[in-house]
């Protein structure tokens, strides 16, 4: 499993978050982590440069950084 965009937003300027979490035994990832998610900035309108995906960072304003569920608002559970 990759990367995969999520439903959350970032707390900080409300752009989509990546999330970063793989359950798989052999990548040590916690779905706690501090890091599981990263701000993708938002899309810039003309893009800039069409020749490469909108997600490209080129094409988006500067990330906000990472964040873990407890940024989002996500109580934790044991």
């Amino acid at each position: 499993r990759g990367i995969a965009m999520t439903s959350y937003k970032c707390p900080k300027c409300g752009a989509e978050l990546e999330d970063f979490y793989t359950p798989d035994y052999f990548i040590s990832s916690s779905e706690w982590d501090d890091d599981r998610f990263r701000c993708n900035g938002h899309l810039i309108e003309p893009i800039p440069f069409p020749q490469v995906s909108k997600f490209s960072a080129v094409n988006r304003t500067k990330s906000c950084g990472y964040f873990g569920l407890e940024d989002l608002g996500v109580e934790y559970k044991e």
